[in-house]
């Protein structure tokens, strides 16, 4: 498993949780709840360039739509999460970027699932 792997499955992970506690305490996202999703986003996005380059240079993806079709969902998710979390005032934009972040973890998950030879 690759750096880039375990600094999403930790930011996504400490943003769900974080996340979750504003929704108990029924709080609106504030700036730290927030910078999870650009955080989440930053790293995806380097990895996804890590991803492509690989793609592009060692060999073609065995299903290549669905690959970038994860890699793109990925990065676009946190983007409306915070979006979602700075828009909706109530603790209802808190669990937007509950769900996202958890989200975040399972396209993690399954990124080396779609291809094998990838850089895991």
């Amino acid at each position: 498993m690759g750096v880039l792997a375990v600094a999403v499955y930790a930011l996504s992970g400490l943003t769900a949780a974080l996340a979750l506690l504003y929704v108990a305490k029924s709080l609106a996202a504030d700036f730290l709840l927030l910078a999870g999703p650009a955080a989440i986003m930053l790293v995806w996005l380097i990895e996804g360039l890590v991803w492509a380059y690989q793609d592009m240079t060692v060999g073609p993806a065995p299903d290549r739509i669905t690959l970038y079709g994860y890699l793109l969902t990925g990065l676009v998710m946190p983007l409306g999460a915070a979006w979602l979390g700075a828009t909706e005032r109530t603790r209802w934009g808190s669990a937007g970027i509950a769900l996202a972040a958890i989200t975040q973890l399972v396209l993690q998950m399954r990124l080396p699932q779609i291809w094998p030879g990838g850089p895991a």
